[in-house]
């Protein structure tokens, strides 16, 4: 993306970084493993629907078995994403950690992100 030129002069440095390609690549990644998610879960409920006494244990078999898939699917895709963000918030630190006005820019501004979103998983 760094043979873009935009109108807007402060976006060139952020532009330019390598780290850009990246942060949108694993975001975009992310993306696959919550619709892969959101598919199997939206299927889980159509099995759910379909019990029937004569059928039961088998259903509740596959529903147990694509649970733990969209388990996998959406921690890998949560994962993915927070990472991503991260990587997006931290880019422009190796170019000197200055971004395009001028503003240095911390990572350390995510920690309020971080405290809040993995305090659950801690506790």
């Amino acid at each position: 993306m760094s043979w873009l030129n935009p109108e807007i002069t402060n976006l060139v440095p952020v532009l330019k970084s390598y780290w850009l390609a990246i942060h949108v690549a694993v975001i975009t990644g992310s993306y696959g493993f919550l619709g892969v998610s959101a598919i199997i879960g939206l299927l889980n409920l159509i099995l759910a629907s379909l019990v029937k006494p004569a059928n039961k244990e088998r259903v509740q078999r596959n529903i147990r078995h694509m649970t733990w898939i969209n388990e996998a699917a959406m921690t890998l895709g949560l994962y993915l994403l927070t990472i991503g963000t991260f990587l997006g918030a931290s880019g422009p630190t190796s170019r000197g950690g200055v971004t395009g006005d001028g503003i240095r820019k911390r990572p350390g501004r995510l920690l309020p992100f971080w405290s809040m979103h993995l305090s659950p998983i801690c506790v």
